[in-house]
């Protein structure tokens, strides 16, 4: 777990508890105010919702934090390189097989071994194989052998990896 998702959840911990001893001090405060008719003994003059502005802060602060922590988790962070998607255009440009390989990869990060693609597309080895072929005659995927399996890559995902390495 890195220290960003520690922090994050640190943070979301602080706020949710700020809210929760918000919320509990003012309807004590609201209980406390009811059950004494409004009559505050010696506080003549001074407005009962005083004792409301301490928890209101809490209140506003607590939710803040909540919904920055959740802001932040929500983009992605910044020394990882975004893969780029692979072009709708180019997708549809490709018959059917083809481009359910593509996505296939797509949806598996960019890679996948070969009998994986064929075992998930319901193809057999022969079928997938042609296909993958096809694909790397076109530019679009590349093939690399890892212990005598082939593993089928998008064409340029590693590529920026590599760069920024």
């Amino acid at each position: 777990m890195s220290h960003f998702t520690l922090l994050a959840a640190a943070l979301l911990m602080i706020g949710i508890l700020l809210v929760v001893v918000s919320v509990v001090a003012m309807i004590g405060f609201i209980y406390m105010i009811n059950y004494m008719n409004g009559y505050m003994g010696m506080m003549h003059g001074v407005p009962t919702s005083y004792g409301l502005v301490i928890p209101i802060i809490f209140l506003i602060v607590g939710i803040a934090i909540i919904i920055s922590v959740i802001l932040a988790a929500r983009q992605p962070a910044p020394n990882q390189p975004q893969r780029e998607t692979i072009n709708d255009s180019i997708l549809r440009l490709l018959p059917e097989q083809e481009r359910r390989v593509m996505e296939y990869l797509e949806k598996s990060g960019g890679e996948a071994f070969q009998y994986q693609v064929a075992r998930d597309l319901a193809m057999s080895k022969v079928k997938s194989w042609r296909i993958i072929k096809r694909l790397e005659e076109k530019g679009l995927v590349e093939i690399v052998k890892i212990r005598g399996r082939n593993v089928v890559k998008i064409r340029g995902s590693n590529e920026k990896e590599g760069a920024s390495s």
